[in-house]
């Protein structure tokens, strides 16, 4: 499953999210969820532990002057990568 996270950790249900994902997800920061990105937040080292792959969405990263701050453990992605995830991921849900 594809992880879409548009808001930061403190506006969404993160104990529900590290309920949901399991190995072999992605999760996806995108608009001002790429905030998650930028800290190894407890909530970011369980869900990189549980094996899913996380990822931040450049074209946002750079909207917000963020590109150089991303943590290890984040895969940096274009457009194109998301629409690769999308492809590769059968189904998605938005947090």
């Amino acid at each position: 499953m594809l992880h879409t996270l548009s808001h930061s950790f403190s506006h969404v249900d993160a104990e529900a999210l590290l309920r949901t994902v399991s190995s072999g997800d992605a999760l996806l920061f995108i608009q001002d969820g790429v905030a998650g990105a930028l800290v190894k937040s407890p909530s970011l080292e369980a869900i990189i532990e549980k094996g899913v792959v996380v990822y931040a969405l450049r074209e946002d990263l750079e909207a917000r002057g963020l590109l150089s701050r991303v943590v290890g453990g984040v895969i940096v992605v274009d457009f194109a990568g998301f629409v690769d995830l999308s492809v590769s991921h059968r189904s998605q849900m938005a947090w």
